[in-house]
């Protein structure tokens, strides 16, 4: 089962850093294009736990904002631009 907390050290290896910046850069492109992405549509190849930390990382920062949905996957997850993006 995913839980952020246990994978979010994962996104600071080697690898899951390259799998945040390709996730961002999907994201940000998907941002732009519509305003909103579903995670699915974000994802690269790779562990699809560290995927969802990476996503679960960025609206931690304030780069996107989840719209909360009741009993959803985690990769039919909605987001949008959070209050500290800057694009």
């Amino acid at each position: 089962m995913y839980k952020y907390e246990e994978q979010k050290s994962q996104i600071f290896t080697e690898d899951g850093s390259r799998t945040l910046i390709e996730m961002r850069d999907k994201i940000k492109a998907a941002l732009k294009f519509s305003g909103a992405f579903i995670v699915e549509r974000v994802m690269v190849a790779g562990d699809s736990w560290v995927m969802l930390a990476v996503v679960d990382y960025l609206a931690e920062l304030g780069e996107i904002r989840e719209i909360k949905q009741d009993q959803c996957a985690g990769q039919h997850r909605v987001f949008v631009r959070g209050k500290f993006s800057n694009e």
